[in-house]
């Protein structure tokens, strides 16, 4: 090594320049890219922020706001100008009437509808955010019978508080009932048919044109009783009186065999004298006359 080092001292410089040219050109490398920047420590950030933060707080409440102006909404635009009209002294005659041409008369007329418009518009969005404030009904569910509730034993019965209508209003309601006899020797009327005897009833009772109280008399239904009789069915009883009283109009024109006359039945007349001889016809006359009848009713 010192050998080496001493010759060196020794030797001339070298020329770098010569031995440069012989060497082979250095080779290009590729740049590396530049280190990503060193992120903030985020614990220091934190503190500044809420540092920050502290002292705007200290700022804002130490800073006094301004007061709120007392103003109203402004009115709306056909107010305003029909107030204009109506301040305007040059509209006002000396007696303090307003004068309006017809032109501002056509418009006020205008401004009125579409300010009636608007007032309508303003109440259907009022009643829009009524209805979404509100909450909404929860959906109610109809509960099932239980065993219990099906077993238990129901409210009292409550009486109720509308009063039932009279007897005598009722009996105007119910069906109306006119028996007419008919003739025990022959028996062509218990072969009818029921519909028959109602359908012909109807077209009798309508060429008589019977009505009560403004209502056309109509048969319902009609039933042959084992006696013979037919019993017709009326609509109420104030059409079961007028086929009563005028039976004789209307029942032959439904069958021949059926007669008007009224029901047969025994009745005690008079009483009876001791001396009274059922064998003579004095005796009979005597009590005929005293109760006005004749002495074939006698039986």
């Amino acid at each position: 090594m010192l050998r080496i080092l001493s010759a060196t001292t020794k030797s001339p410089p070298l020329k770098l320049t010569t031995h440069r040219t012989l060497l082979p050109p250095f080779p290009s490398w590729p740049m590396a890219h530049p280190l990503p920047p060193v992120p903030p420590n985020p614990g220091l950030t934190a503190a500044h922020e809420h540092m920050d933060e502290d002292e705007n707080e200290v700022n804002a409440s130490r800073t006094r706001l301004p007061a709120i102006p007392d103003t109203t909404p402004p009115s709306s635009a056909f107010l305003t100008f029909l107030a204009g009209v109506l301040n305007n002294p040059g509209n006002r005659s000396t007696s303090g009437s307003v004068t309006i041409n017809s032109d501002k008369l056509e418009l006020i007329q205008q401004m009125i509808k579409v300010e009636d418009s608007r007032l309508r518009k303003m109440d259907r969005i009022a009643q829009l955010k009524t209805l979404r404030l509100s909450p909404a009904a929860p959906p109610t569910h109809p509960s099932k019978p239980s065993y219990a509730r099906a077993i238990g034993t129901s409210n009292e019965p409550r009486r109720p508080q509308m009063n039932p209508p009279a007897r005598n209003t009722l009996q105007t309601f119910k069906p109306g009932k006119a028996i007419i006899h008919s003739n025990p020797d022959h028996d062509d009327v218990r072969k009818l048919d029921c519909g028959f005897l109602v359908q012909r009833a109807n077209e009798v009772l309508a060429k008589l044109d019977a009505q009560v109280q403004g209502e056309k008399i109509t048969i319902k239904a009609a039933q042959v009783l084992k006696s013979g009789d037919v019993c017709f069915f009326s609509k109420n009883h104030a059409q079961q009186k007028w086929l009563m009283e005028n039976k004789h109009q209307w029942t032959k024109d439904v069958h021949e065999h059926l007669k008007a006359s009224p029901s047969s039945f025994m009745v005690i007349a008079h009483g009876i004298p001791k001396e009274f001889d059922p064998t003579t016809q004095a005796s009979i006359d005597k009590i005929t006359v005293a109760n006005n009848f004749s002495a074939e009713y006698l039986v």
